[in-house]
């Protein structure tokens, strides 16, 4: 199950959204890296990034400018710690 862009349904709604997915995988679009630690702590499979990890990038935008917010994504995602996968 798919849930995009998760910035409109908010973090709050993370526990009840995995709910609602009745143990199927929940996969997660467009959250901030904030929204990470929340929807990974709720349950979620996968998070994937935002528009604001690539920003400019991709049109001579500063390179270190896209470390810093990828490393953002990074320390977010390892403050859960090992991801194991729900008990059946």
């Amino acid at each position: 199950m798919l849930v995009h862009p998760a910035e409109v349904l908010g973090t709050n709604y993370a526990p009840h959204a995995v709910a609602a997915a009745g143990g199927c995988p929940l996969i997660v679009g467009g959250s901030s890296p904030y929204g990470v630690t929340q929807w990974l702590n709720a349950g979620a499979y996968a998070v994937v990034a935002d528009s604001s990890l690539l920003s400019d990038a991709l049109d001579h935008g500063d390179l270190g400018f896209l470390r810093d917010r990828a490393r953002n994504y990074s320390s977010e995602a390892q403050r859960i710690g090992r991801w194991s996968p729900p008990a059946s």
